[in-house]
C-alpha cells in the first residue's frame, strides 16, 4: 500500500453492543483494501470512551461522530424535510442515510455496515462505475427487503425500486441524492409493514432514480447459508441471525500479498410487482417455519 495515497473516508454506524463485531469487520476492510482507509464512525448515542479505545486498537485510523454533536447540524438541515427528520428521530438507521450525506464534504460517499467482512485483497472497490450516468453502486440483497407490501407497491405507479438492493454497503455520488424524492417517499406513512427497512427502501428509491449499479453477487453478497461462502468470495455481509456463519471463515484467510481482486458491477434491474409478491410469500413461509421450529435460521 502506498502511504502517499489520500485515505478514503469510509463511514459506518454502530453502538456499544457491536464494538467487537465492528472492530473485526472494519479492521478487515482496512487490511485488505489497497488504498488507505480512514473510518468515520457514526455512533448511536451508546458508545463509551472505553469502546472507542477498544475499537481504535483494531482500527487506529478512525474517528467518531457522536450523535449528540451531530443532532444539531443534521436536524437544522432536516427542518426542510419533516418526513426525513421523522425517520431519523424514530429509527437509528436514519443516521446511515442522512448523517453521512449531510456531514460529508467529499463529492462521493463510501459506507459499510459493521457486519461486513473483506475476505481478500480488493482494488478499485469504493469507486463509481465507469458509466458516468451512474449515481452509485450497492450490494444485492437475497430478497426484496423493503418496508411496504407488494400490493402497496403495485398501487403507486410513481414509485420505482431497484431489484433486491441491500443498503449495508455502498458508494454513492452525493449530487445524485435527491432530497425531494426521499422526502416524498418517506411521506407515505402507510409504508410501515417493516419499518426497520425504511432506510434501505429509501436507498432503493434513490438507486432506481440514479441509474445505480450492483456489485456482482459472485464476489460480494449476504451470506445467508454456509454454502454461499465460496473460495472466490471477496466481501461477505453477515446480517442479524446469519452472523453465526462467521465461524465458517478460515482462521488464516487470504494473504494481503495476493493480487487484489476487482469486483465488477452491473446495472440494477427493476423491482417488479410479481417477483416482489412471490419473494414476499416465500419469506413469510420461511418465517412461519422458523417460528414453528420446522427449520433453523
Amino acid at each position: 500500500m502506498e502511504t502517499s495515497q489520500r485515505a478514503i473516508r469510509l463511514h459506518t454506524m454502530f453502538g456499544h453492543n457491536h464494538i467487537e463485531l465492528a472492530s473485526r469487520c472494519l479492521a478487515s476492510m482496512v487490511k485488505f483494501y489497497d488504498q488507505p482507509i480512514h473510518v468515520v464512525v457514526h455512533e448511536d448515542g451508546s458508545v463509551t470512551e472505553q469502546d472507542i479505545v477498544q475499537f481504535q486498537r483494531s482500527v487506529p485510523d478512525s474517528s467518531f461522530v457522536f450523535k449528540r454533536d451531530a443532532d444539531v447540524p443534521v436536524n437544522e438541515f432536516l427542518a426542510k424535510y419533516p418526513a426525513c427528520r421523522k425517520l431519523r428521530d424514530n429509527l437509528v438507521y436514519g443516521l446511515k442515510i442522512f448523517d453521512i450525506q449531510i456531514l460529508e464534504s467529499e463529492p462521493e460517499l463510501s459506507y459499510a455496515d459493521c457486519d461486513i467482512l473483506f475476505l481478500r485483497p480488493l482494488t478499485r472497490f469504493f469507486t463509481l462505475p465507469d458509466d458516468t450516468s451512474a449515481g452509485g453502486v450497492f450490494m444485492k440483497d437475497p430478497g426484496q427487503s423493503y418496508c411496504l407490501t407488494p400490493y402497496q407497491f403495485m398501487r403507486n405507479s410513481k414509485l420505482h425500486l431497484a431489484d433486491r438492493l441491500n443498503g449495508g454497503l455502498l458508494h454513492f455520488k452525493r449530487s445524485a441524492f435527491d432530497w425531494d424524492l426521499v422526502e416524498w417517499f418517506l411521506g407515505h406513512d402507510e409504508y410501515a409493514i417493516h419499518p426497520y427497512w425504511k432506510e434501505q427502501t429509501a436507498w432503493s428509491v434513490l438507486a432506481a432514480a440514479s441509474n445505480s449499479y450492483a456489485w456482482e453477487e459472485k464476489y460480494c453478497r449476504v451470506i445467508s447459508s454456509p454454502s454461499l461462502l465460496t473460495p472466490e468470495m471477496g466481501v461477505a455481509h453477515y446480517v442479524s441471525s446469519f452472523r453465526v456463519f462467521m465461524k465458517d471463515i478460515p482462521a488464516a484467510g487470504h494473504s494481503v500479498n495476493e493480487t487484489p481482486l476487482f469486483i465488477p458491477s452491473i446495472p440494477f434491474g427493476k423491482c417488479h410487482t410479481v417477483s416482489f409478491a412471490l419473494e414476499n410469500s416465500v419469506w413469510r413461509a420461511k418465517r412461519i417455519a422458523r417460528r414453528l421450529g420446522i427449520t433453523k435460521p
